[in-house]
């Protein structure tokens, strides 16, 4: 897993003990003290600050490793979602709180499977073209005054003197 050493693993291992403990990996977190504390007044809820419950040492691993995960130069999904919470937020403590809770959402379930981290791929949906062939090249003049003409343009046939 990106951001995370064999130091950080072994620590983060240790810490936790047996994860079979948890039920999943929400109690996991809680139990770390790394999920927002919240308040309810008048029927309107509020978010505080994390409840701090658990170890200091597990909160501190996590929070680096997620703050390692937002500087690396390779673009992966927890980066991307670091930087979503980041803008939203505006603070990069708040954005390392919540990549952390993920980070550690995410070992539960990669020990619970006993499986591998694997960065998922984005899948591009292009059409396969050969390379020899354009695509304007597969239009004829017909289609193409067409679309230009959907798009809003005024087309006019002819050709003007000198234009070839």
């Amino acid at each position: 897993m990106p951001g995370i050493g064999l130091t950080s693993a072994a620590t983060i291992l240790a810490e936790k003990g047996d994860y079979g403990d948890f039920q999943n990996a929400d109690k996991l977190a809680m139990y770390f003290g790394i999920v927002p504390s919240v308040y309810q007044s008048a029927g309107k809820l509020r978010t505080g600050k994390i409840t701090k419950r658990g170890s200091k040492h597990m909160r501190r691993i996590l929070v680096q490793a997620a703050k390692a995960i937002s500087k690396t130069k390779k673009s992966s999904d927890l980066k991307r979602f670091f930087l979503r919470v980041f803008t939203r937020s505006g603070k990069k403590n708040v954005a390392a709180i919540a990549l952390a809770r993920k980070v550690l959402c995410i070992i539960y379930h990669l020990l619970m499977k006993r499986e591998d981290y694997q960065e998922p791929e984005v899948k591009k949906n292009k059409p396969k073209i050969p390379s020899c062939v354009s695509p304007l090249s597969m239009m004829d003049i017909d289609e193409m005054i067409k679309t230009i003409s959907q798009a809003g343009y005024l087309v006019k046939k002819g050709l003007k003197e000198g234009c070839g």
